[in-house]
């Protein structure tokens, strides 16, 4: 996000709600979580990937695989592994159904 939108924001939630509202993925989005977790190590809900409506098209979670390559991200625990399991079975559930 460029740097004078950030300014722009600056922690205010209404701006925040705002922006999200146009597709924007804020720090509080599962798919900003879910980078964080495979950066960071921290806690992620896995089912939360499969209930984002924002998600159910594959493409952004597809782009998440491309960004983990991109930046060399090892998959070191169980709990790595299990999300990244969800992923793959969203996105093949959503082009059984014929969304991707």
């Amino acid at each position: 996000m460029p740097e004078y939108l950030q300014k722009w924001i600056a922690n205010d939630n209404t701006k925040i709600s705002f922006i999200s509202d146009f597709g924007v993925f804020t720090k509080k989005s599962t798919l900003v979580s879910l980078r964080k977790f495979f950066l960071e190590q921290g806690d992620f809900n896995k089912s939360k990937i499969a209930q984002d409506i924002r998600l159910a098209d594959g493409e952004m979670l597809f782009n998440t695989f491309e960004w983990i390559k991109s930046k060399e991200l090892e998959l070191n625990s169980e709990e790595e592994f299990e999300v990244l399991e969800e992923m793959v079975r969203v996105i093949n559930s959503n082009r059984k159904k014929g969304k991707s």
